[in-house]
């Protein structure tokens, strides 16, 4: 049988959760405007371009460069293609984090005080104290570990793995 402090803790935790969804502005809930991956491409003359990769057609990259200029650059042009990788700060930190919720909420009833179930919010702060810090800390670990760029080598490859690397690349694309 769920005492009446549970069920009253329960139901705010309900409403808690409504009120945030119901106030969350429109543009946090929509799904995000897709764009295209950030390359930071090497030529053979040594110049770097930073930009966004809008197309690849044929064995032609289009770019959006950060002066809000398009640029196409032909494969044969280019020694190396570094692909910017996605933070994992977010997904870390987040798991991290209801993981010390659920621990000290199954922690907190197993102690000498869980019979009075006024405890659980306490463990819940106490859960938070030490929640954020951690899934911080776990989330920048796991950033700093998790390399910045994925490279590929395009001068000397064979037309193959050029190829394939074309076809990896259609998939990070805007378009």
């Amino acid at each position: 049988m769920i005492s009446h402090t549970t069920k009253k803790w329960i139901a705010k935790s309900i409403i808690f959760m409504l009120f945030i969804y119901l106030a969350a502005p429109a543009e946090m809930l929509a799904r995000k405007k897709h764009h295209g991956a950030e390359l930071v491409i090497t030529k053979l003359d040594g110049q770097e371009i930073r930009g966004e990769l809008l197309k690849v057609e044929g064995t032609d990259l289009l770019l959006l460069l950060p002066s809000e200029t398009g640029e196409k650059i032909s494969i044969n042009e280019i020694m190396m293609i570094k692909l910017k990788k996605k933070s994992i700060f977010w997904p870390v930190a987040g798991m991290t984090y209801a993981i010390s919720l659920i621990g000290f909420g199954i922690a907190a009833p197993q102690t000498e005080l869980g019979e009075d179930l006024s405890f659980l919010g306490g463990a819940m702060v106490f859960g938070n104290m030490f929640g954020i810090p951690l899934a911080a800390t776990c989330g920048w670990i796991a950033t700093a570990a998790n390399s910045n760029y994925k490279k590929f080598n395009i001068e000397g490859e064979n037309p193959a793995r050029i190829n394939q690397v074309l076809e990896y690349l259609k998939t990070k694309t805007r378009f």
